[in-house]
């Protein structure tokens, strides 16, 4: 699944735990026309709710949209406080066949991606980190004020398993979402619920039969090439929680365990099992959820109509 920031976590993370700023020097949401209200839900999700339960058909072209849209929203506002930073290109939409999911090249090249090019995903910096860091400390906070707003200016947002989080209510970050999608608190939800349904699915996969027929396939291939893993993920997070990554040896097992998993996946057409099954589990969520799925969906639609022409 999938979502780029248009600011990195490190961040994110490092400006959430800044002292307050004066209120002044933090941008307000922006009031802006309301979105529609969504028709009434027939009990059936639209493929565009099915897409974003899944992050599949159309919602990576979209995603990049929105991503792209809420970059130069903030970049302009930060302009206008005195912040030029560089904005990093985004990436292509996916493509979303078997072979591109698989991408046997790049785990050849690279595994599983924990150590491309020999540097560790959390030294890798981006254009706009580099920028951070080298403002000078007073700056530096005025940028996470700006981008953020004051510690005590976050909105709570309640998600569907009673768990709660907390996001930007002031700074530019809350001013671009609000601008998009009407309100901070809207633009959480169409973040963080579909991402807690597509994540609560990963318990129930092995009750649809096309993907259990898929993964038992997929073990007896990797027990055939000398691996005993009980899916990819469990291979992924296996090498991910080492210790020894960066490492010659680290490298060399990552690549041929990433390279066997792909040959298997491909052969098991894995990944097209998963997402039918994904697609299939959505349509049978419960109604309440359903309806929130039908809602969201909506408001995504017309948040990246509004996105288009930011």
């Amino acid at each position: 699944m999938p979502s780029k920031r248009s600011i990195s976590l490190r961040l994110l993370l490092f400006g959430l735990t800044a002292a307050m700023a004066s209120a002044c020097t933090a941008a307000a949401p922006s009031t802006v026309e309301p979105l529609p209200s969504p028709p009434p839900f027939s009990g059936t999700l639209s493929p565009t709710a099915l897409d974003l339960v899944t992050f599949s058909g159309t919602w990576p072209a979209t995603q990049r949209v929105l991503d792209d849209a809420l970059t130069q929203l903030n970049r302009r506002c930060l302009a206008e406080q005195g912040f030029d930073y560089p904005v990093e290109p985004s990436a292509p939409p996916p493509a979303v066949d078997d072979e591109a999911t698989i991408d046997l090249p790049g785990r050849r090249s690279n595994g599983y991606g924990l150590t491309a090019s020999g540097v560790p995903p959390a030294q890798q910096t981006t254009a706009t980190d580099s920028y951070i860091d080298n403002l000078p400390p007073e700056r530096q906070y005025r940028f996470r004020t700006a981008l953020f707003g004051p510690p005590d200016t976050e909105r709570v947002v309640d998600l569907p398993d009673g768990s709660r989080i907390t996001v930007p209510g002031r700074g530019c970050e809350a001013q671009s979402r609000t601008r998009l999608a009407g309100d901070v608190t809207r633009w959480a939800q169409l973040t963080y619920v579909p991402e807690y349904f597509y994540n609560r699915m990963a318990a129930q996969l092995s009750a649809v039969p096309g993907f259990q027929d898929a993964l038992t396939a997929w073990r007896s291939c990797m027990t055939a090439k000398g691996f005993e893993y009980q899916s990819p993920d469990h291979a992924w997070q296996t090498f991910k929680s080492e210790k020894a990554i960066g490492t010659a040896d680290f490298r060399q097992r990552e690549i041929a365990t990433a390279v066997a998993d792909g040959e298997c996946a491909a052969e098991t057409r894995l990944p097209a099992a998963t997402l039918a099954a994904r697609r299939e589990l959505a349509t049978i969520m419960p109604p309440a959820d359903r309806q929130m799925l039908h809602e969201l969906a909506h408001y995504r639609d017309a948040i990246v109509e509004r996105a288009e022409s930011a």
